[in-house]
């Protein structure tokens, strides 16, 4: 059960992502074409899947103090521990350890979570 679940969530992602490697790979979709399907995703269809997602739920569910809180702290946390560790133990300058910290604490989570959270728990999952 929780495989079928895992496979659900992850299949579609992964399958999307082979086909676009095979795609440039094999000159099937152009260069010049991957860009524009990118800002297509980025720009035009996450908003309205995330915007659909917020229409569907309760107020209450979007709306959640204690959620929004511990996701900002959790957030918070793994930036400055990986400021940190960049600055002190690996020794880099500022932009370095802050783009190492950037990259640690998670920022792309929205777009790389509700394909996920739609599979396996549905629109509340949002």
């Amino acid at each position: 059960m929780l495989t079928q679940i895992v496979m659900a969530a992850l299949g579609p992602i992964v399958v999307g992502g082979a086909v676009g490697w095979l795609s440039g790979k094999y000159g099937f979709i152009k260069r010049d074409y991957s860009q524009a399907f990118a800002d297509f995703v980025v720009k035009i269809a996450l908003p309205i899947a995330l915007f659909l997602a917020a229409l569907s739920s309760s107020p209450s569910s979007i709306l959640n103090a204690d959620f929004a809180l511990a996701m900002a702290a959790g957030l918070v946390i793994a930036y400055v521990v990986a400021y940190v560790v960049g600055k002190v133990i690996y020794k880099h300058n500022r932009a370095d350890s802050t783009m190492q910290a950037l990259s640690a604490s998670f920022p792309d989570m929205a777009y790389c979570g509700p394909p996920i959270l739609l599979a396996t728990v549905g629109s509340s999952g949002l």
